[in-house]
């Protein structure tokens, strides 16, 4: 399973997709950004710094309660250092991912820490960033229903009958949105980022 999960991140890391272009209308009052590129890089870095400092040291987390927040945050440091063509988190990646899974062994309960994984691996091409995107992806897959799974009616970490169909659609690739084994509420989200974690990683 891991060899062909690194096989497709391998064929799929070639490929990047193009940011939009973000030009205002025309008609706008002043449509032209004036401030250099050094400048706009020196005012967004000031952001994430201040972001980054907000990260409680212990735990790698925001002050919010909230487990997703910081691993958004960390997708967002990632592709900062791929925008800019540098480097420089990614140590500091390495230990926030670290304290974060002390919190939530395997990042269970959130689908974006697979996700910056998946990013930083991109951006880093370092294997420790695979082996997180793979610790996520194989937690979150203990909440996915499989086809044998969607078949039987039975999943090990769920304790009821899975209906085998939703209006005539197998629920096979639904993820749970919740680790609660009483919990049968599924989620899209969830699910899109378990695919997208697999199967995007983009350069």
């Amino acid at each position: 399973m891991r060899l062909i999960f690194i096989s497709t991140l391998f064929a799929l890391s070639s490929y990047s997709v193009a940011a939009q272009e973000l030009r205002p209308s025309g008609s706008w009052r002043s449509p032209n950004i004036t401030l250099s590129t050094d400048d706009r890089i020196s005012i967004a870095e000031n952001a994430l710094q201040a972001a980054i400092s907000a990260l409680n040291p212990t735990n790698g987390q925001f002050d919010d309660g909230r487990y997703d927040t910081a691993g958004e945050h960390y997708a967002q440091i990632a592709e900062f250092d791929r925008l800019i063509n540098r480097t420089t988190y990614k140590d500091i990646l390495k230990h926030d991912f670290t304290l974060a899974e002390t919190v939530k062994p395997g990042f269970l309960d959130d689908q974006n820490y697979g996700y910056a994984a998946a990013r930083a691996y991109a951006v880093y091409q370092d294997p420790d960033f695979l082996t997180l995107a793979v610790t996520s992806w194989t937690s979150a897959r203990r909440y996915t229903i499989s086809p044998e799974q969607a078949a039987t009616g039975t999943m090990e970490s769920k304790n009821f009958t899975l209906a085998s169909t939703c209006n005539g659609t197998t629920l096979a690739g639904g993820t749970y949105f919740t680790i609660d084994p009483t919990d049968g509420t599924l989620d899209s989200l969830a699910s899109g980022f378990v695919f997208f974690s697999k199967f995007s990683i983009l350069g």
